[in-house]
């Protein structure tokens, strides 16, 4: 999982009419701390709420905390995680149920079944009200709902949902509020800060810095993404980030931020480099982020078409769980103009068929299925 999240998915719904409004009213409270707090805070941070529960069976390993579900890549595997939950919460007293309750909410918000998990986190909240790391699960998954729409090009849809918007403002503020070392949740407040033409950069730019003790590379990562959020200025986010993947070597957050950084540029052999380096990882939501990215930079380069389609292929058959991943039907149109482009019509024509089938309003797919149709004719 990108630990980064909130920022990829705040920025997808500038656009979108009811984050816009909501940012006009405000963005949401910024939590002062007096140097005290800021001590209490160090030494808390935001694994002091974690969601943890001991297996009811006997000689069971622990289920995964919310931390670890983000390192899991496995549909299969995170099924399994959900069925065990369920089972454990049917036996289980109010308070365990509750932190159960919380754990499935992110369980189903992985695996992308966002009306469930809203149902579920409003549960454990409502539930843990004290509780930093369950009030956050919820502002997730609000946004969730609310992106699924802002995707779907559902304004009126989005008007309707304002008060969902509201709902989301109060409980990132009330995580912060409840712990501030809660990392996640002050991140969601930066990105209010953010917003083009609506935010407050200086604020912003304030914030950023006082991630410093709780999480110095964060407070990297943001200073280079302040820079990467204006397009006139791609080079110098490049070079931002290309310093940040020297100074954290191995981290994946900077080497997928570099790639994308120079898939943006099309760049597309500079891009190959940092991406592939996530080829070294394990089978978490980084190698197959990497893996599409990577695919989609094989794509413009001549003679690396058939490495491409490896890549797609792979991801595919995998159909990974995780954030931020690429849905299926984006993955699927990919491959198939690739297809197109090798003059494997049939196979392109079945695939961007079977892209259509999952987003059938589609015009970007209804066009690509056209020219793979006409292709040698």
């Amino acid at each position: 999982m990108k630990r980064f999240l909130f920022g990829t998915l705040l920025f997808v719904a500038i656009g979108v009419a009811a984050v816009i409004l909501w940012m006009r009213s405000g963005g949401g409270t910024i939590v002062e701390l007096s140097d005290e707090q800021m001590e209490v805070a160090r030494a808390s941070g935001a694994a002091s709420q974690e969601i943890t529960v001991d297996s009811q069976a006997s000689g069971e390993a622990p289920l995964p905390t919310l931390d670890e579900l983000k390192q899991i890549a496995s549909r299969e595997r995170m099924n399994e995680i959900a069925s065990r939950i369920r089972s454990e919460r049917s036996g289980a007293g109010a308070e365990e149920r509750a932190l159960l309750t919380v754990l499935l909410s992110e369980v189903e918000r992985l695996s992308g079944d966002v009306e469930s998990a809203y149902a579920l986190a409003r549960e454990g909240a409502e539930a843990l009200p004290e509780n930093s790391r369950a009030r956050h699960m919820l502002a997730k998954a609000i946004l969730a709902r609310i992106l699924t729409k802002a995707e779907d090009g559902n304004v009126g849809a989005l008007f309707a949902m304002l008060g969902e918007v509201k709902s989301y403002k109060a409980e990132v503020n009330a995580a912060v509020e409840l712990d501030p070392g809660n990392v996640d949740a002050r991140v969601g407040q930066i990105l209010a800060m953010l917003i083009p033409g609506l935010g407050n950069r200086k604020r912003a730019e304030e914030l950023i810095e006082e991630l410093a003790p709780f999480d110095e590379l964060r407070r990297d990562y943001w200073r280079a993404q302040l820079i990467a959020v204006d397009d006139k200025r791609l080079p110098e986010a490049i070079e931002a980030f290309d310093a940040l993947v020297k100074k954290y070597p191995g981290d994946p957050d900077m080497l997928l931020s570099l790639g994308e950084l120079y898939l943006k540029q099309e760049s597309w052999e500079k891009a190959i480099a940092p991406l592939d380096q996530l080829k070294d990882e394990p089978k978490t939501p980084f190698y197959y982020r990497g893996l599409y990215q990577g695919a989609k930079a094989r794509v413009h380069l001549e003679g690396r078409e058939e490495e491409a389609l490896a890549r797609l292929s792979e991801f595919e058959a995998a159909n990974p769980v995780g954030e931020p991943m690429p849905t299926m039907d984006a993955v699927k149109f990919e491959k198939g103009r690739l297809l197109t482009k090798m003059g494997r019509r049939a196979e392109a024509v079945a695939t961007l068929e079977e892209a259509l089938e999952l987003k059938p309003d589609d015009m970007k797919l209804k066009k690509a299925l056209e020219e793979a149709r006409s292709a040698g004719e």
